[in-house]
């Protein structure tokens, strides 16, 4: 039985080999979209199509802030097709927003807060990002940990400490947004930033802050950068504020730190990374 011949793998295999040998250098808008589309539709033209993506919304740029179902109306393009579009100019997005805010210096509160607040921008949800800082308190990496209300303390220490000694960070500042409720933390946050704190001393590793952000206002749980420019020397050092803070709350945390299994120096070595 003969194999049936897709009359485009020539001029596929082309096309790939020069964007390889280039880097990409040189192609247009519409032959990047024709070369992601092979992925997704393997026996048909999709130089056509993606003259037709570009004709339709007007620029890559334009393609790029479409969605799925919006993606779907352009005849030729699929669910899987609209997906693996939309998908990877997200994670374009993603990395020059990551590139934006790298290498930068997270050394007042300030700063701080304005580095959560452009994380969490078009969040549909409260979530919990971490920084991973070197010992000039720049960035060296953005990860989004979960949504909130946690579901396990422990995984998040967890993935926090696996994390840190990935990018061999020396610092590591926790932000929370929040979209319809006010910045006040609970019982939990306190007990939450207390056990990233153990969990990062077995690591040599220190919490610079925990800072919850909504549109309107900010709490900085630990009162690390106390309104001055901040030296990786401080980041040992208990505020008064921290201290005094926690009193108030301190047999509540007690409370909840008992409910939680503790990390110890036998749980980190067997962390994978």
């Amino acid at each position: 039985m003969s194999k049936t011949v897709n009359p485009h793998d020539g001029h596929r295999g082309r096309l790939k080999e020069r964007y390889i040998k280039s880097e990409g250098v040189g192609f247009s808008d519409h032959e990047l979209l024709e070369l992601l589309l092979f992925y997704a539709i393997p026996r048909v033209n999709t130089n056509e199509i993606a003259h037709r993506l570009i004709n339709t919304f007007g620029s890559l740029t334009a393609v790029s802030e479409a969605g799925v179902e919006e993606l779907m109306q352009v005849d030729g393009i699929g669910e899987r097709s609209a997906v693996l579009v939309y998908t990877a100019m997200a994670l374009v997005k993603d990395y020059i927003g990551n590139l934006k805010m790298l290498p930068y210096r997270i050394d007042t509160l300030d700063k701080a807060v304005a580095f959560a607040r452009e994380l969490a921008k078009g969040a549909d949800a409260d979530n919990f990002y971490a920084a991973f800082l070197d010992p000039s308190l720049r960035v060296i990496a953005v990860r989004f940990i979960s949504k909130s209300p946690l579901e396990s303390v422990d995984e998040f220490v967890s993935e926090i400490i696996v994390l840190c000694l990935r990018y061999r960070a020396v610092a590591v500042l926790i932000m929370q947004n929040r979209i319809d409720r006010d910045v006040v933390p609970t019982k939990d946050d306190l007990a939450l930033m207390r056990a990233v704190e153990q969990g990062l001393e077995y690591i040599n590793a220190s919490l610079t802050e925990s800072i919850i952000v909504n549109g309107k206002a900010h709490f900085a749980l630990k009162g690390f950068f106390m309104n001055k420019t901040a030296n990786f020397t401080d980041l040992s050092m208990q505020s008064l504020k921290y201290r005094l803070f926690l009193m108030e709350f301190d047999e509540g945390i007690r409370a909840l730190e008992r409910s939680h299994e503790k990390f110890n120096r036998q749980d980190i070595k067997q962390l994978k990374y």
